[in-house]
């Protein structure tokens, strides 16, 4: 009876290791970068895999942090992935620049997280590129081009003005989007749904996707499908 008692102990033990190991979790912070801004400067963010979270501040600089988590894997097999891992920032002139980048690797089974957290002045013009993952802006008040593809928006407010180009904010497969404020730009959305508070002036390209416009001076629309599918 002891010796059934301990080899059930032994049995559980073995199942509870194998949970922690698959559950491993291995976390590398990218050390901060900050660059000096003005007026004039560009703001480019190309990233997948992973959200984009962007606060304010009062500061002529920008801060990116980047986060990069694997879970389900090996200490030895976290680390190749983590080499082969590239965040890039740098500034030329005046485009700040933030780009992630791969080498070829085998991720079956492992998950992988890449966030990046940014603090910039709301005056900084802006192109963001975001696949697989969620991002989060507080405030944009400049020219603007953001594309977001299967994950979600949430942006408080982007007080552009009627200056040609437009900004523009283009979106596919993402649910749940929301912004409060968009002053003057263009919504482009494809199998995807999302809600605005309220604007100026915005022109939508819609494609199979539930788009909420209210509290608007002026909207001008082109609907293809009624139901996202």
């Amino acid at each position: 009876m002891k010796k059934l008692a301990y080899n059930i102990l032994v049995a559980l033990l073995l199942l509870s290791v194998g949970a922690v190991a698959n559950d491993n979790v291995f976390v590398r912070k990218i050390e901060p970068k900050t660059y000096q801004v003005n007026k004039n400067t560009l703001f480019e963010i190309i990233h997948k895999f992973g959200n984009i979270d962007i606060e304010n501040t009062d500061d002529n600089s920008i801060t990116i942090e980047a986060e990069i988590e694997i879970k389900n894997a090996s200490q030895s097999k976290a680390n190749d992935i983590f080499d082969k891992i590239n965040i890039n920032s740098s500034k030329t002139g005046n485009t700040v620049k933030a780009i992630t980048e791969f080498e070829q690797m085998k991720l079956r089974n492992i998950k992988l997280e890449i966030n990046y957290k940014v603090k910039m002045p709301k005056y900084l013009r802006i192109n963001l590129q975001n696949k697989y993952g969620n991002v989060f802006i507080n405030q944009l008040a400049n020219k603007s081009n953001i594309y977001v593809k299967y994950g979600s928006l949430s942006l408080n407010s982007l007080q552009d003005n009627s200056d040609k180009p437009l900004s523009v904010i283009e979106l596919k497969y993402c649910d749940n989007s929301e912004i409060d404020e968009f002053n003057w730009g263009k919504l482009i959305v494809s199998y995807s749904d999302i809600t605005i508070n309220k604007g100026k002036a915005v022109i939508v390209l819609s494609k199979y996707s539930d788009v909420n416009v209210s509290n608007f001076s002026s909207v001008v629309a082109e609907v293809y499908g009624c139901d996202r599918k």
